[in-house]
């Protein structure tokens, strides 16, 4: 009887603990969505790179954000690119990034952005399509993805809270695209892109180490 009894304890000083902390405040809101684009766009780039496709999806709430990137990888000597596609994969660890600026803020007010950016956990890992021939595949079939464009006349849908956006930057030699959507929570989504995405994240977090 002992043991249950330290079980039932453990988990009363566990909620004790979650339950005394701190309310986030307006002004705690307020500095997380000041400084949380800058720090995505620094883990989490949507340019800068050379790949076929990068995509992010991100939104300022709980939900951990994840990013990936396809593509040639240079040579180690610097010349040329590899013959092999390659991704890698950045996932908000334990907690959004979003949330983890703002408990680390309300922790310690006076910490610095920079400071706090350091200690954010992420989860990554890099793929070829030789350990992951379905990744292939899947870039093959964006190829074939017709992106609908907005209608003007479309009177849309009023979004409460924080959407999840996913966003898309697409290039190859001279042409290159950029889009963002609306996670409507659907599934399938009647994005084709959307659609894209989320069995391109599927077969990522198939093929990661580990699985």
């Amino acid at each position: 009887m002992i043991r249950p009894c330290i079980a039932i304890l453990l988990v009363l000083a566990s909620l004790v603990s979650w339950s005394s902390e701190r309310p986030f405040s307006q002004a705690d809101w307020d500095w997380t969505y000041k400084h949380f684009h800058p720090v995505l766009d620094e883990l989490m780039p949507m340019q800068g790179t050379a790949a076929y496709v990068v995509y992010r999806a991100h939104s300022e709430s709980g939900v951990p954000e994840y990013w990936f990137v396809i593509g040639y990888d240079p040579n180690q000597g610097g010349h040329g690119l590899q013959k092999y596609l390659s991704a890698h994969v950045r996932i908000a660890e334990s907690q959004s990034i979003f949330e983890q600026i703002m408990r680390a803020h309300r922790s310690e007010p006076q910490e610095d952005i920079a400071s706090i950016e350091k200690r954010i956990k992420l989860r990554t890992f890099d793929l070829n399509e030789m350990t992951c021939p379905a990744m292939k595949e899947q870039v093959e079939m964006l190829e074939k993805v017709q992106v609908d464009v907005p209608k003007f006349h479309d009177p849309g849908v009023f979004v409460f809270g924080h959407p999840l956006k996913s966003e898309f930057h697409i290039q190859q030699g001279f042409q290159q695209m950029s889009v963002v959507l609306l996670d409507d929570d659907k599934l399938p989504h009647e994005n084709a892109l959307h659609n894209w995405a989320f069995w391109t994240r599927r077969v990522l977090d198939g093929c990661a180490p580990g699985r």
